[in-house]
């Protein structure tokens, strides 16, 4: 055995202090999320429609409810995909219908997942319209407090 090398004590690969490798691991996703709500959808809608990348995208998800809505903006188009579960489907619609808003698609969906359709809709590309209309729809369509909590994932991509 070395002399220089005491296996009793902690390796070099883990930082001071720590003795087993869940001391370094980082906490659980969820936790990293910065909490964000309805008051960051203008933030979110002013970079999609600003940005000068060819196709980008905010997905909003809920980490409480079956939320998930995804919003593009590719070739000066903003449409909405919505994700609905069959309780919310009526006020989802009747908020698409105040607003003037027909569907051009309006899909079931299969499988064992929350949500029983989907729609794609498009939207006024203007950020002050589109934010009234997103924050309508989460609030009267998906019926969230003005506590919750969201998820917003940003994506850009370049036209091809």
């Amino acid at each position: 055995m070395s002399e220089f090398v005491n296996y009793q004590k902690r390796g070099i690969e883990l930082p001071l202090g720590c003795k087993d490798l869940i001391d370094v691991l980082p906490p659980p996703r969820e936790a990293r999320i910065p909490a964000e709500g309805l008051a960051h959808i203008e933030r979110y809608l002013s970079r999609l429609l600003q940005s000068p990348t060819g196709c980008r995208s905010v997905w909003i998800c809920s980490f409480t409810i079956p939320l998930h809505l995804s919003l593009v903006y590719s070739k000066g188009l903003l449409r909405a995909l919505i994700f609905l579960t069959t309780e919310r489907e009526e006020p989802v619609r009747a908020v698409l219908s105040r607003a003037g808003i027909l569907p051009t698609q309006d899909n079931i969906m299969g499988g064992d997942g929350p949500f029983s359709r989907f729609l794609l809709c498009s939207l006024p590309a203007d950020v002050a319209r589109a934010e009234r209309f997103v924050s309508e729809l989460l609030r009267s369509g998906y019926g969230l407090p003005e506590d919750v909590l969201l998820d917003f994932r940003y994506d850009e991509k370049d036209a091809n």
